[in-house]
């Protein structure tokens, strides 16, 4: 049984014409088809919504990691992935390729590092000990293209209102290059007398670059030069006067209306055998 589309009469399958509006039921009517053909849509339907709900966020996923990997966008996007760092190339870095400022996130990024990280703490245990205080620290590590790596190290203590010690190092991951530089600073002060270290002062500071008798000469050779820093001392800005001696240095700057002292030690670490 079929249903005139135009004045909704029950009609026999094989009526032409509707008997009560006249409507030319060949031409206005087709039954709907229900077989294979209709299956076959209904489940491609069926398919490629599960394809775009399910399948599609996957395959976007893999494929953007497989580009983060080469192209190191993941780092645009937070994603950081914990790789081997790689042997050190035999060629000049012509790029840095990653930089930290914590020992956390250089870690974080590289899981053979350890070894490195472990030699930090192990040199900043040693300094802390000796100035039984600890030390304000300041990290810049960079990896080159060339997968070396660069540690620029700094340590800060303000031991009181007018001194304070500080400590640089810096050195690469071979240790071909390592140097550290040792500088205790006597602020605010108004006499020449007052801007020489006393024999206590020295003896804190030779904690840390252990050649007393080096310390004492160069300070006794700048306390000879009281005449001089009379002559300039309303001059003498921050190029000041000093004595220097290879590697260790004694030298006075005005600030302001205050004078400061400054000694200075720079040692090559990489003699001293240490190695990654």
């Amino acid at each position: 049984m079929k249903k005139c589309p135009r004045c909704h009469t029950t009609l026999e399958d094989d009526t032409k014409y509707c008997p009560f509006c006249g409507l030319d039921l060949e031409e206005k009517y087709r039954p709907i088809q229900k077989g294979p053909k209709n299956k076959i849509i209904t489940f491609l339907t069926i398919s490629a919504i599960f394809f775009i709900i399910f399948v599609a966020p996957l395959i976007y996923s893999f494929v953007l990691d497989d580009i983060a990997s080469m192209s190191g966008i993941g780092q645009l996007f937070g994603e950081n992935k914990i790789q081997e760092l790689p042997e050190i190339k035999d060629y000049n870095p012509q790029n840095i390729l990653s930089q930290y400022e914590t020992l956390a996130d250089f870690k974080k990024d590289y899981k053979n590092v350890s070894g490195m990280i472990t030699e930090i703490e192990t040199y900043e245990n040693e300094i802390e000990e000796k100035a039984k205080q600890t030390f304000d620290k300041e990290y810049t590590i960079q990896v080159l293209d060339n997968y070396n790596v660069l540690f620029q190290l700094r340590y800060t203590v303000q031991i009181d209102d007018s001194h304070e010690l500080s400590i640089v190092r810096g050195y690469n991951r071979e240790h071909f290059y390592d140097k550290e530089k040792i500088e205790l600073k006597k602020t605010n002060q108004k006499e020449f007398e007052s801007l020489l270290l006393t024999n206590e002062e020295i003896e804190y500071i030779n904690l840390f670059i252990n050649n007393e008798k080096e310390l004492k000469k160069i300070v006794g050779d700048f306390s000879s030069r009281k005449a001089e820093f009379e002559l300039k001392m309303e001059k003498l800005g921050h190029y000041g006067i000093g004595e220097y001696q290879d590697n260790l240095s004694f030298v006075v700057e005005r600030y302001d209306d205050t004078y400061e002292s400054i000694l200075s030690y720079t040692r090559d670490m990489s003699k001293q055998g240490k190695g990654n």
